[in-house]
Order: C-alpha cells, then sequence, then structure tokens
C-alpha cells in the first residue's frame, strides 16, 4: 500500500517518458475498470440496495455485460502491469530463493515457457471467448467454463501470462 502511494506522489515529478506514461496509461485504466465493475456489479445486485435500487437498473443488461466481461480486460490489463514490471519482480525472487540458471540453459527455458505460455494464453482467450467478452457480447456459456477447475484456471492463468510476455515486449520497445 505504501509503494502505492508513493506512486501517486511521485506522479507531478520526475521526467514522463513513454514507459512511464503507457506505464500510468495502464494503472489508470486497472482502477477505472475496477471501479466501473464493482458498481456494475452491485447495481445489478438482488442484495446490495436492494430495497433503493430500482428494477430497471437491477435488470439492466449493460450492466450485467460490463460485470461480467470487464475483469477479462482487467485480467489483459494486470497481465501487462506485471509483464512490464516483470524483470525486478524476477530479480526478486530470484535474490529470496537463491535461484540462479546458466545462461545459456536460462536462455533456452525462456523461449520454452515463453512458447508454452503464448500457446496457452491463445487457447485460453479462444475457449474462454476473450474477444466476443471484450465486445460486451452475451455470452451464457463458453469451453472453457466446461472444463474442471484447475484446466479452466491454468486456461485464466496463460492468457494472463500471455500478457504478461506481451507487457515485457512492451518495455523493452518503449525504453529503447
Amino acid at each position: 500500500m505504501a509503494q502505492n502511494r508513493s506512486w501517486f506522489l511521485a506522479l507531478a515529478r520526475g521526467k514522463w517518458t513513454l514507459f512511464r506514461g503507457a506505464n500510468t496509461l495502464i494503472n489508470f485504466a486497472m482502477a477505472g475498470l475496477f471501479l466501473v465493475m464493482v458498481l456494475a456489479g452491485t447495481g445489478i445486485s438482488n442484495h446490495i440496495f436492494k430495497e433503493i435500487m430500482p428494477l430497471d437498473i437491477r435488470r439492466s443488461i449493460m450492466l450485467h455485460q460490463l460485470h461480467v466481461s470487464l475483469p477479462y480486460a482487467l485480467l489483459i490489463l494486470m497481465g501487462l502491469h506485471w509483464g512490464m514490471h516483470f524483470q525486478g519482480w524476477l530479480g526478486q525472487w530470484q535474490r529470496v530463493l537463491d535461484f540462479n540458471v546458466q545462461a545459456k540453459a536460462s536462455h533456452t527455458l525462456r523461449r520454452l515457457a515463453g512458447a508454452m505460455l503464448l500457446a496457452v494464453g491463445v487457447y485460453g482467450s479462444v475457449q474462454n471467448r476473450i474477444g466476443d467478452r471484450l465486445l460486451l457480447k452475451h455470452i451464457f456459456a463458453t469451453p472453457a467454463t466446461g472444463e474442471p477447475w484447475a484446466i479452466y484456471a491454468a486456461l485464466l492463468a496463460g492468457v494472463m501470462g500471455m500478457y504478461v510476455l506481451a507487457g515485457a515486449v512492451m518495455k523493452k520497445i518503449l525504453c529503447k
């Protein structure tokens, strides 16, 4: 929490680079989408504020679609955010776990892990119909929801991992 507070306080200071601008945009988009998702969920709830929330709002298909679709947009933005900070995160874990792999093996492992994440991420995106969800199409179920919970969770983790990779590549491009 203190890290986030100092980040907000530092927004007015320092040099604005393309990376800092993109990172700030992603952070504010995550906060905004989260707020809209929670408000939409509150609006459609049959339990929270039931006595004061008009029935028209509780039955709003648009609010329902926002509440169901925005978590996927947040998953993408969280992956991008994590990817843009992945090197720092990885360095912290390597120090904590005292984990070091030889350079040649590390290069091969990274490429293999990246290819696997990309494959699972694309497959998970198709199975969850993330494109349709982001377009706010009304979807009752997807092929992914018929899978056991562990596979469903792995598909979502793969989607996020794919965007972690995209965020890491984005950082390399923006920091050149």
